[in-house]
């Protein structure tokens, strides 16, 4: 039976590499297809190679920029993965500037490299079906090293890269890890098939055990890569809730400190204005005062020049010379007041520095707040981002689980009609064996009378016959 091209792409991924230069333009060329051959023959044997150029997307051999190359075991994949991974000085991945990657293909995936690696499969498989004298299984005599080179796709660990996928990828799922099970097990009874004197042999037994020995590795791989998964993002997690609430106490206590900053620089402004308005009405006083001393002088003058006419008029500069000593007094009182209140003042104008400092720090508090504000945002945004992921992997794990239950579904509806139909046909045989067996009886008694009747007949005429005779 022949299989699709999504089912050769999915028996053929974990045996396909990508080749691409290592320059940042994704652009860049990549020696020949020829050149390539040449200096990947030497990690095993290859079964397919074929150059693109994702600029045309087209086959390419000449100025190719991608390279798909199909080898013959999964040992030749993990030594040009581990040495493209080293790349060692004077290797040829820093001679010719390039790298070698896994190919993660689905059937869902879209884009330049899924079309060129199916292409490239589609192209194996021509060349395999224009050749039906060679295959690719060994004959059931080989050795147990050329057993091994026959065993199905095996889930690998795949080390995700960051030009290979998007965000940071979540759990690896079972379809990632390798082939289907339809897929495996039709390769594994066509395996059967065609080497069926082989299954008794103890090579083969040698080979089926390494075989299982391999799928156990893998499993366990994975499961622990999985587990690793789960303690990176729960460490990830508590980490971000960490920072979170490192964040918010830093915003708590900034608010706090800008909050009694305000507070203080209200107290400054409010002491600052009474000091002011104080001045202000001591200024109104004295000048008021200063008018009075210059009325009185002059009264005290007009009466000098009086003073002659007559005793009221003596007695009229004595009481204004009591008014100016009162005046006198009130005004020196007045000045030595206004003097304790500059004296008072200075200590004000003193604390205008701090009242500078105090505007210095309040600034300095403001872009402390500022940046707390954006380390917050950014903070945010971490966990948005955080959430998003977390919930694709909810949303994933809900979709398993609801394809999981249907398929529970249909095999419960599976088994219940399988049981109909044994029922039916427990039904049938009931019903039909007895009417079988009676009909059957019926045909022999039948057949029974009709030989007797047959034999009855030949001997009715001889008795015809002979009174005949007799008469003649």
């Amino acid at each position: 039976m022949s299989l699709s091209l999504d089912e050769l792409g999915c028996l053929h991924r974990n045996l396909a590499v990508r080749i691409r230069s290592n320059a940042k333009d994704p652009s860049q060329t990549i020696p020949g297809r020829q050149t390539l051959l040449r200096i990947l023959q030497n990690f095993g044997m290859i079964n397919e190679i074929c150059t693109f150029s994702s600029r045309d997307g087209a086959h390419d051999d000449e100025s190719p920029n991608i390279a798909i190359v199909i080898f013959k075991s999964y040992d030749s994949i993990q030594r040009v993965l581990d040495s493209s991974l080293n790349e060692a000085d004077g290797s040829i991945w820093k001679i010719h500037s390039i790298t070698a990657r896994r190919i993660l293909w689905r059937k869902e995936t879209t884009g330049a490299v899924g079309r060129f690696f199916l292409e490239t499969v589609s192209k194996l498989e021509s060349r395999l079906n224009a050749q039906p004298s060679v295959t690719n299984y060994p004959p059931p005599s080989t050795s147990t090293e050329r057993l091994t080179d026959v065993r199905l796709p095996m889930p690998t660990l795949v080390r995700p890269n960051s030009d290979d996928i998007g965000p940071p990828n979540k759990r690896l799922k079972t379809e990632d890890l390798g082939v289907s099970l339809n897929d495996v097990t039709s390769r594994s009874s066509s395996l059967l098939r065609t080497a069926g004197n082989q299954s008794q042999s103890p090579e083969w037994m040698c080979a089926r055990i390494s075989q299982l020995e391999a799928e156990l590795d893998n499993a366990r791989a994975a499961r622990d890569m999985s587990l690793s998964e789960q303690d990176i993002a729960r460490v990830a997690h508590e980490a971000e809730q960490t920072a979170r609430r490192e964040a918010m106490a830093q915003k708590s206590a900034a608010e706090a400190a800008l909050s009694r900053a305000r507070v203080e620089q209200d107290r400054l402004r409010a002491r600052l204005e009474t000091a002011l308005v104080d001045k202000l009405t001591l200024s109104n006083e004295l000048d008021c005062v200063r008018q009075q001393l210059v009325e009185s002088q002059e009264l005290l003058q007009q009466a000098l020049l009086a003073s002659g006419e007559s005793t009221e008029t003596s007695e009229r500069i004595v009481m204004l010379e009591q008014k100016l000593e009162d005046v006198q007094d009130r005004a020196h009182k007045l000045q030595s007041k206004n003097v304790d209140m500059e004296q008072d003042q200075e200590p004000q104008q003193l604390d205008n520095p701090e009242l500078d400092r105090a505007k210095t720090k309040l600034r300095k508090l403001k872009s402390k707040v500022q940046e707390l504000k954006s380390e917050l945002s950014s903070a945010h945004e971490k966990l948005g981002t955080a959430q998003n992921s977390l919930e694709g992997l909810e949303r994933k794990y809900d979709t398993s689980r609801q394809k999981r239950i249907e398929v529970k579904e249909e095999l419960s509806e599976c088994k219940s009609q399988l049981e109909n139909e044994r029922a039916i046909v427990r039904r049938l045989k009931d019903k039909l064996t007895p009417e079988t067996y009676r009909s059957l009886g019926e045909t022999h008694e039948a057949l029974g009378a009709f030989l007797s009747a047959i034999q009855s007949s030949p001997a009715g005429e001889q008795d015809c016959d002979g009174p005949q005779e007799d008469s003649d």
